[in-house]
């Protein structure tokens, strides 16, 4: 799904300042990873937001992946049980980079 009326698609550059989101649900949180529900405040487009998290020595590296999906998705699809495969399908995908920045995979 295309999440065209929301601001993250329709700006360049995002960071996390612009991620305006709030948690609606949580799906899964354990250990290394967790997995909510979000919606954006500005124009309530809803997001699936995976993490997991990497132990590197001192360092801790986290990758988040945030999926555009609709109110029928979430009737279809059971999010507490997909597997990161099973949700890789959807794109667009917004992702973090290392630097902080988050771009989109189309």
């Amino acid at each position: 799904m295309i999440p065209s009326r929301c601001h993250l698609w329709q700006k360049e550059n995002l960071s996390s300042d612009d991620l305006d989101l709030e948690k609606v649900m949580e799906f899964y949180y354990r250990v290394h990873a967790w997995r909510f529900l979000m919606k954006c405040r500005g124009c309530g487009q809803l997001y699936v937001d995976d993490n997991s998290e990497i132990i590197r020595g001192e360092k801790d590296l986290i990758f988040t992946t945030l999926y555009p999906v609709s109110e029928s998705d979430l009737k279809e699809i059971d999010f507490r049980q997909s597997t990161p495969e099973n949700i890789d399908t959807f794109l667009p995908v917004l992702i973090e980079s290392p630097s902080g920045g988050f771009s989109w995979i189309k």
